[in-house]
């Protein structure tokens, strides 16, 4: 049986006894806003709740108010989301379906990881005075008919990038981040960002959840601290193995590698290994990036080769964070060093589970295969002459 959000959001309204008063999206992201910030001052309440549900269509209502406001206090959405399972639980003495619980805490997280995202460009949360049109209105009243049936909801719990949910909350954020002046290009990195980045805030509710749905939400508790576990890990990675790389000191000297890079030109070779004399240069790393972010070239390698201090492991290093800041978790950047391996297998999964001592690779069997990840692996130093 398919559910529309509207009907669980007006389930939620019968259960604590309140009807809908409101129709304009500005006011509703302020009932949002307010409950947001009500629950972060004085926690959860039954009295905090049902204006909520009475003057709001749904918690993505919110992003119709300021950017600054939503980003910068650090509001409690996924507790609040789990909240109103939890009391209408209680008030119901039923347990929520799954259409409803997906549906609640998918809006929750994907908030808490627009407030994540977005919080690392200061320049989009300026936005003190958004211009909210008919056409972000609009996207959000079709939320209302969005559909989920037990299968679907299943499968957004396990992928949620990959769900309808994400393409349809993704718009409502395109059209916001439009209002706010973002160019279609950067607003398309940035919802996919979000969209990714919402399964970690999922899987923090399904384990913060307690008893309120701990009979619907498949797997098991001990398996979703595991996948917790895993983002942790990742995070560990980047921090010291990565964002650290650009700040290294060249040798003994007070300056980094960030302080001395100076971006590379290259020109492309032909079939046969020989360099093109007769196009221009370009630009090493726009030339990596537009290849990184064009989706037809996902199953390719990229593959950069010069002479003995030309700055290829530089450029390495530099990529590498470019890609942590700018794209990570759409793509998670593993650099990987080759002279410091002690052996190769003849596939580069085995020799990276062999060799690499991180945790979520050394923990997980199934660590290439996971949808919810995705890595690019820049290998610096390879030489097919003597590696393989």
């Amino acid at each position: 049986m398919n559910k529309r959000l509207s009907q669980t959001w007006q389930k939620f309204r019968q259960s604590f006894s309140v009807g809908e008063s409101l129709n304009t999206t500005v006011e509703t992201g302020k009932a949002v806003l307010e409950a947001a910030k009500t629950f972060q001052e004085q926690g959860a309440s039954v009295e905090l709740l049902k204006p909520l549900l009475q003057n709001s269509s749904s918690l993505l209502d919110v992003l119709c108010s300021p950017l600054a406001q939503v980003v910068g206090a650090g509001l409690p959405f996924v507790p609040l989301g789990m909240a109103l399972l939890k009391y209408s639980r209680d008030i119901t003495k039923q347990d929520p379906s799954l259409e409803d619980c997906v549906f609640i805490v998918s809006q929750a997280a994907y908030l808490e990881s627009v407030e994540e995202i977005l919080s690392l460009y200061p320049s989009i949360n300026s936005d003190a005075n958004p211009n909210i049109n008919k056409a972000l209105t609009k996207q959000l009243q079709k939320l209302n008919d969005i559909k989920l049936d037990y299968e679907s909801a299943s499968n957004a719990v396990a992928c949620f990038h990959e769900s309808e949910l994400a393409k349809a909350f993704n718009q409502v954020l395109s059209v916001r981040l439009a209002a706010a002046n973002i160019s279609n290009a950067n607003a398309h990195i940035l919802t996919q960002r979000v969209a990714w980045n919402t399964q970690r805030y999922i899987i923090k509710a399904w384990i913060e959840s307690g008893d309120a749905i701990k009979n619907i939400i498949q797997p098991s508790f001990g398996e979703w601290q595991k996948e917790q576990q895993k983002f942790f890990s990742i995070d560990e990675y980047l921090k010291t193995y990565i964002a650290s790389k650009p700040l290294d000191l060249v040798f003994d000297e007070s300056f980094s590698f960030k302080d001395i890079y100076v971006p590379l030109k290259a020109k492309p070779v032909d079939n046969n290994g020989k360099i093109d004399e007769k196009v221009d240069s370009l630009d090493l790393e726009t030339w990596a990036k537009e290849n990184l972010l064009n989706s037809n070239n996902l199953e390719q390698v990229m593959f950069v080769q010069g002479g003995p201090g030309r700055g290829k492991s530089v450029f390495c290093r530099m990529f590498s964070d470019w890609v942590r800041q700018h794209l990570h978790p759409i793509w998670t950047p593993i650099l990987i060093r080759l002279r410091d391996l002690d052996s190769f297998e003849s596939r580069l999964e085995n020799t990276l589970e062999a060799e690499l001592k991180i945790s979520f690779i050394q923990n997980d069997k199934n660590w290439l295969t996971n949808k919810n990840t995705r890595f690019l692996f820049i290998l610096d130093g390879f030489d097919p002459n003597t590696i393989f």
